[in-house]
């Protein structure tokens, strides 16, 4: 575990040490990463394995931010959505769990979320494709300084069997 924190450290994007980067419009809550900044200015990581080598399925957050707000959007490929699923997120002190519906668990008012899912949820019928989830987060929630630690995981049982995880473990800058 030590060589995979020192490894997800080590593959920081490229803002890390520059602090995240400010949005240059609105950010419209809706699941979907159709606004510029979120392609062009976004902090991105992408999840590894505890191998270190990238996860399967893909997984990757995205952090941006305005003076109100710190925007974390999650990605999830996932070919089985599952309401059960969720991304374990840990910024600073600020801990939940999020799920494919943009659900929070513990609940927090004051963050706004909003979901997409490319399938159907709870439906092992057919194929599903991914879903993300975009939060605002009001920067006071998590307590900003120079250097915010920061965990994300995700677990995910493909068709085949067997458990997947994939985590970023790294700082986010103010």
């Amino acid at each position: 575990m030590k060589y995979f924190l020192l490894f997800a450290l080590a593959s920081c994007s490229r803002h890390a040490g520059h602090g995240v980067p400010t949005t240059t419009g609105e950010i419209e809550l809706d699941g979907e990463w159709e606004e510029p900044d979120w392609d062009k200015r976004a902090e991105r990581h992408v999840f590894n394995d505890a191998d270190g080598a990238e996860a399967r399925p893909f997984s990757e957050i995205r952090f941006l931010r305005d003076a109100e707000h710190l925007y974390v959007s999650v990605y999830a490929a996932d070919e089985d959505i599952h309401s059960s699923e969720s991304f374990d997120v840990k910024l600073g002190e600020l801990a939940f769990r999020v799920d494919p519906r943009g659900h929070l668990t513990p609940s927090f008012a004051s963050i706004r979320t909003a979901a997409d899912l490319d399938g159907t949820l709870d439906d092992s019928s057919n194929s599903d494709e991914e879903w993300v989830v975009e939060m605002a987060i009001p920067i006071a929630l998590v307590r900003p300084g120079p250097h915010v630690a920061a965990h994300v995981s995700r677990c995910d049982t493909p068709k085949a069997g067997g458990t997947r995880c994939g985590a970023w473990d790294g700082f986010i800058d103010e």
